[in-house]
């Protein structure tokens, strides 16, 4: 007989395929240190054993404007021009309802209510340009992209395309999806994913995590921006193409847009 696989979500199985094949690295941060941490039976015993996990997404609409700001004062930096260029951004949204879910053991359950798994879909968001408001107004900047995310993310777009997503999944297969993703995330400039951390300070085999972020790979795009918040705060990760963006640049022209953004905002 052949060996059963594990059971995958639907989304698990569109990130996994010919087409995409999506990692998610996480790192933790611990705050003291860990030589005498069983880390192979840890890794085995508590992570191993969990089939499944959820994680409550998507988007904070001005951290992501502040972020497109600094991204457009980088391409300006880089190229004066690419001001009045298109530049999209796909964002990665939770289309299920935070009510609904449950913890891995009353998921197992037989009985049990929730909908399991993610209902994970993306949604397309204009990054607006330099050239729309003066740079001596980055406030405007920020409040274009949170109407602009706001008004997507009220719109049926988003749970329509999980739907067309889960129906074409039905009818062509895992692999025609992972193609049609894989398409459409070539069709963006950056992509952009927001999921809210735990409020309390974590601890594994009692040494306590001081921080953690992720990142994503294996994704056509050139720049993946990933954000966490853990204990009131705020990691953001970026992942890019070598040889392509300067990434200290970058990272330059993104604390430039916090700093004149929180100056803008401490002066209203």
């Amino acid at each position: 007989m052949e060996d059963l696989k594990e059971p995958v979500s639907p989304t698990g199985q569109f990130l996994e395929s010919d087409f995409l094949n999506l990692y998610i690295i996480g790192v933790l941060e611990f705050q003291v240190p860990i030589h005498n941490l069983p880390i192979v039976s840890l890794v085995r015993d508590a992570f191993h054993c969990i089939p499944r996990f959820t994680s409550i997404m998507t988007i904070n609409d001005v951290i992501t404007g502040i972020i497109f700001y600094g991204i457009r004062l980088y391409m300006q930096d880089m190229d004066y021009k690419s001001r009045k260029l298109k530049s999209t951004a796909m964002a990665i949204v939770n289309t299920r309802n935070v009510k609904d879910y449950h913890t891995v053991q009353d998921m197992l359950k037989t009985n049990a209510k929730g909908v399991w798994g993610n209902h994970i879909s993306y949604m397309h968001v204009s990054v607006p340009k330099l050239q729309d408001y003066p740079i001596s107004n980055p406030l405007q900047f920020v409040k274009k992209a949170h109407n602009s995310i706001k008004r997507k993310k009220n719109s049926f777009a988003t749970i329509l395309t999980e739907k067309l997503l889960r129906m074409e999944h039905k009818l062509k297969g895992s692999e025609e999806v992972s193609k049609n993703i894989h398409r459409t995330l070539r069709n963006s400039s950056l992509l952009i994913s927001n999921m809210v951390g735990p409020m309390e300070q974590m601890a594994l085999a009692n040494h306590p995590i001081k921080d953690f972020f992720f990142t994503l790979c294996g994704l056509p795009q050139s720049l993946v921006v990933t954000i966490l918040s853990y204990m009131g705060m705020l990691r953001v990760t970026l992942a890019t193409e070598e040889g392509f963006i300067d990434e200290r640049k970058l990272v330059w022209n993104l604390n430039k847009a916090f700093e004149e953004i929180f100056h803008e905002a401490e002066n209203v």
